[in-house]
């Protein structure tokens, strides 16, 4: 559970649908992102997963590139339980809301062997 930055209470909720962006060592890609809607979360893993992958293999033609890729999956789509008005550059992670970390690590780890990327969720 999130804190609110407005009233610093433990009181953020998931909307029910909004828009993951996805970074790669704090970096996005345009089209990186994500629709989400509570009621179809198995639509969203695999929505999720081909955003990753279409990430990584535009990011695989580059030459110099850090070995390691930091993955981050970002939304601001969250509400508080005060109505609280949350800035909209103000992003939370996903990890444990809408996807567990052992399934985004899983995406990850088969996505990092088939580019040759070591991946790794950065902690937000």
């Amino acid at each position: 559970m999130e804190y609110c930055p407005g009233c610093l209470s433990n009181t953020l909720r998931i909307a029910g649908s909004g828009i993951v962006q996805i970074l790669i060592n704090d970096r996005p890609k345009d089209n990186a992102r994500v629709l989400f809607n509570t009621n179809k979360m198995d639509q969203f893993a695999e929505d999720l997963e081909k955003r990753l992958d279409d990430f990584l293999k535009w990011l695989s033609e580059f030459k110099n590139l850090e070995a390691q890729k930091r993955v981050q999956v970002l939304t601001n789509d969250f509400k508080c339980s005060n109505d609280c008005r949350i800035p909209m550059n103000v992003k939370f992670s996903i990890v444990g809301v809408l996807i567990t970390k052992t399934k985004l690590d899983a995406m990850l780890g088969k996505l990092g062997l088939k580019y040759s990327m070591d991946l790794k969720i950065k902690d937000s």
